[in-house]
């Protein structure tokens, strides 16, 4: 079985620079079953474009979208409304580094029907506030805002999934933890890495899961008392 597994996602794979008839005759089952969370959108789209029972389970098979080099907003809402779904797992919407973030036009909407999402890239992205549609991703475990512009002291930062395990705010403007983080009480990550974040730790040690913080690159004036004895607070310099 493994090695049949193995032998049909190497086969999809090379239909990419090869010959999309690679694709023909593979049974139906391939494309829902454990290969399925190994495809990307260009698999499957290959899939969809041949066979009549790659599009029927192009939606069954797509666990995870990476748009991270995809410049075309219509391109991204038209795949999203396509793929969105509870089997999509992992999805990443972070805009390339080279280019300023802006996701406007973007089908936030779309969110809310990958009630089975877990891990969400949005690096580099230009945001202010975040997605309202944030809320209803009631199984997400990891996300990832690094590169945005959260220095408002008015963010939105209540629709955040209280699942939460993984979270990201590096590079992204902060003076301060946000208040509103003591309620994801199943974090144990949490970086902050170059921010203009001063003291104030007292959310930290509000979060029992919390293991690890990345406090690195921020203008601090701390003891390390100040947080918990628990919480393995990476490298950085304390400012005394």
């Amino acid at each position: 079985m493994v090695i049949c597994i193995s032998v049909y996602a190497f086969c999809i794979h090379a239909a990419d620079t090869r010959d999309p008839r690679l694709l023909e005759g593979l049974p139906p089952e391939v494309f829902a079953g454990p290969v399925g969370q190994y495809l990307t959108q260009k698999d499957i789209g290959q899939v969809a474009r041949i066979s009549n029972a790659g599009r029927d389970l192009a939606q069954v098979a797509m666990r995870k979208l990476d748009f991270s080099f995809t410049r075309s907003i219509e391109e991204i809402n038209a795949a999203l409304a396509r793929y969105a779904g509870p089997q999509l797992q992992e999805l990443d919407l972070s805009r390339p580094y080279i280019t300023k973030g802006n996701l406007s036009g973007l089908r936030w909407d779309l969110l809310e029907k990958c009630t089975g999402l877990k891990v969400l890239f949005l690096r580099n992205c230009g945001l202010t506030q975040l997605p309202k549609q944030l809320a209803a991703l009631t199984g997400l475990k990891e996300l990832r805002l690094s590169h945005n512009i959260f220095s408002g002291v008015d963010v939105n930062w209540d629709v955040l999934p209280k699942t939460l395990e993984v979270l990201i705010l590096s590079d992204s403007g902060l003076t301060q933890i946000p208040a509103a983080l003591g309620s994801l009480k199943n974090l144990n990550y949490l970086g902050l890495a170059n921010n203009k974040i001063v003291a104030d730790f007292d959310i930290v040690n509000q979060l029992p899961q919390l293991n690890d913080i990345n406090l690195a690159g921020n203008d601090l004036a701390l003891r390390p008392a100040e947080i918990a004895l628990r919480i393995k607070v990476l490298p950085f310099d304390i400012q005394r």
